[in-house]
């Protein structure tokens, strides 16, 4: 089975009730916590509910919300990422949630950072690939038009950003997101 990181904040939280709270989900893994910040492993098939069921949970039985993000990948640059937590309502957080955040305060740093992460991880040919379909209006065959490439090619780099990143760019949100990322 395939597990992600997670990153949880706690503001104002008895420590040791919330490891102990941890222990009592079996899909739910403690890596390491440093203060209020809480690394965790949690199943990839059933990250977004288990989350989500965790955050219920833990505002019913410990009067505690979190704050959490959900890492998109392997090799992810999560440090600037997670000092963020402490300034968000809390919630959880995919990436493409925190993208327009991050343009909206001007944080240049992770915003040139991201786009470091995606050129290494998927290369400058599929990102100008999605930035091309983004444009068309997430219409593939307007893109591929657009693009000067076949539909099957523009579709497999598609696919293998989402594969790669874990961000679905057929999705408004993500689309939307990386278009943010990328013009402003």
């Amino acid at each position: 089975m395939v597990s992600r990181s997670v990153w949880m904040y706690l503001k104002q939280s008895d420590q040791e009730a919330f490891n102990v709270f941890l222990t009592m989900l079996p899909s739910v893994h403690l890596q390491s916590q440093n203060g209020s910040f809480y690394k965790l492993t949690i199943e990839e098939d059933a990250i977004q509910d288990e989350l989500m069921q965790l955050r219920e949970l833990s505002i019913q039985d410990l009067l505690y919300d979190v704050t959490a993000f959900i890492v998109p990948s392997e090799g992810f640059p999560e440090s600037g990422f997670i000092d963020l937590l402490p300034s968000l309502n809390p919630g959880i957080y995919a990436l493409s949630d925190l993208i327009p955040i991050i343009v909206y305060r001007q944080n240049h740093d992770l915003k040139s950072r991201l786009k470091q992460f995606f050129k290494e991880t998927v290369g400058s040919e599929v990102m100008s690939t999605v930035l091309g379909f983004i444009k068309a209006d997430l219409n593939a065959s307007k893109a591929s038009k657009e693009l000067y490439m076949h539909r099957n090619t523009l579709n497999y780099r598609l696919d293998h950003f989402t594969e790669k990143t874990h961000l679905d760019i057929k999705s408004f949100t993500v689309a939307f997101a990386i278009y943010l990322l990328y013009t402003s």
